[in-house]
């Protein structure tokens, strides 16, 4: 009754260190046999579950690369086609911080896209300073293509015409902007 105990006590170790494939010899019929072909039948299950863990680990690594691929491709997309667009396009996120900023409002502001991202919009354009309070709310007139003033990086006072929109998911909120320059209107 040692030698298969022993045997089982050896296969369980080995099984603990990750060698899953470990296998005991059923040599008796008896309660030492069952338990060694139940050792077995263990060690077979737990062989095919890690072989479909793995598969799926394959599987599912492909279909996070082909989406990252989609997003990367879809991203590159929207932002050609927002650098494009002579409006300048202000996205800001919760708290009124901007979170993406169009070539045409970069020359219009005079920064660089990434001076600004992470910035409170009430920065560049004071009117929308309440869009950073926690009820994310704009002015109602600003809802309605109004003209306001901003700021440039030089200091000097900037007239925008503004369109402003707004969209949320759950508890997070978006905010769209669109900018032109009352001075290249008239």
């Amino acid at each position: 009754i040692v030698r298969p105990l022993r045997e089982l006590t050896g296969a369980v170790s080995a099984m603990t260190a990750g060698h899953w494939h470990s296998q005991v010899q059923v040599t008796q019929q008896d309660e030492v046999g069952e338990l060694a072909a139940a050792f077995n039948h263990m060690s077979e299950r737990l062989v095919a579950a890690q072989a479909a863990v793995a598969q799926a680990q394959g599987s599912l690594a492909q279909q996070v690369e082909q989406r990252t691929e989609a997003l990367q491709w879809q991203e590159a997309q929207t932002r050609t086609i927002l650098d494009n667009v002579h409006d300048g396009v202000i996205a800001c996120g919760d708290h009124g911080r901007i979170n993406s900023f169009n070539a045409a409002a970069a020359r219009m502001f005079g920064y660089g896209v990434a001076e600004v991202i992470g910035r409170p919009i009430g920065e560049l354009i004071p009117a929308l300073s309440t869009l950073a309070t926690p009820q994310h709310e704009a002015p109602p007139a600003l809802l309605h293509n109004q003209e306001v003033t901003a700021l440039h990086r030089d200091g000097s006072r900037l007239p925008l015409r503004l369109r402003l929109s707004q969209t949320h998911h759950g508890a997070r909120h978006l905010w769209v902007i669109s900018a032109q320059d009352v001075r290249e209107i008239h």
